[in-house]
């Protein structure tokens, strides 16, 4: 599977041991908010991407559900959101909104190359920097400034 996506070979192993990768609560389909999101996600992804619904990856429209949760139940405050998936960070930019949380969900695209060269300290010291020209992307629940990684 990493030879299917770039960011596949990233050592996120590293992450963990690090602390700058940390494993989210499970996904609340339950919640309203979170299952109207992601169906919205799956459908705006497909859209974008001039799929058909059906193949729409579940980790993409999961991402932008995650963004929702975190927000609902107060978890956070501002999420920022980096991937390296363009779609599905528009997604989250475009619906988000739509549902309360306007100005509280930022995307920033970064490149396969700044995540694997990215480590915790420079992230909490930095913040998700990223070149002009790679402005639009895991998910980043913060008050000010980041501090957990989902």
């Amino acid at each position: 599977a990493a030879d299917a996506y770039p960011s596949g070979n990233i050592p996120y192993p590293d992450g963990f041991e690090e602390g700058w990768i940390v494993v989210a609560d499970e996904l609340d389909y339950t919640n309203p908010l979170v299952s109207t999101v992601m169906d919205e996600a799956r459908r705006f992804i497909a859209n974008e991407t001039d799929r058909d619904e059906d193949i729409t990856e579940k980790a993409d429209t999961a991402l932008v559900g995650l963004a929702a949760q975190v927000l609902d139940t107060g978890q956070a405050d501002h999420v920022v959101l980096l991937t390296t998936d363009k779609p599905a960070g528009r997604a989250a930019e475009t619906l988000l909104p739509q549902h309360g949380f306007s100005d509280r969900i930022e995307f920033r695209y970064v490149s396969v190359a700044y995540l694997e060269t990215i480590t915790a300290n420079e992230f909490r010291l930095r913040g998700p920097e990223v070149k002009a020209d790679e402005r639009r992307s895991c998910c980043f629940p913060s008050r000010k400034r980041p501090r957990r990684q989902l």
